[in-house]
């Protein structure tokens, strides 16, 4: 069958197209360090900012797979850092960061770090 009136519309493919991909987070945030404080009961991280971002999640490691904690994460763009409290004394710990894009999308997890709390 023949459609005479059909024209191609270019416009109109590329948008069917682009409606099936997700958006794209952003760049996975470098430079993430870990200072324990003076009495060791907290864990102070922090990174290099990300261009875009509108805030951070911080993930932990725990059985086996990246956790997610609200309470530790931030959600202004203008702070790369947050304080980790509720640790257990003489343990180790593994912490990481993904930046949140302005469509609310997330980035790729940055590089872990460990660190350990004092006795």
């Amino acid at each position: 069958m023949c459609w005479p009136n059909l024209k191609p519309r270019p416009l109109a493919w590329l948008l069917i197209l682009l409606t099936g991909l997700a958006l794209a987070g952003p760049p996975a945030p470098a430079g993430l360090t870990v200072t324990p404080s003076e009495d060791g009961s907290l864990l102070e991280l922090r990174w290099d900012p990300v261009p875009g971002a509108i805030g951070y999640e911080v993930l932990q490691w725990r059985n086996g797979k990246w956790w997610f904690n609200e309470e530790d994460s931030n959600r202004t763009p203008l702070t790369s850092s947050t304080t980790i409290g509720n640790l257990e004394p003489n343990t180790n710990y593994r912490f990481a960061v993904r930046a949140i894009g302005g469509e609310g999308e997330a980035g790729e997890i940055g590089e872990a770090v460990e660190a350990s709390t004092r006795p």
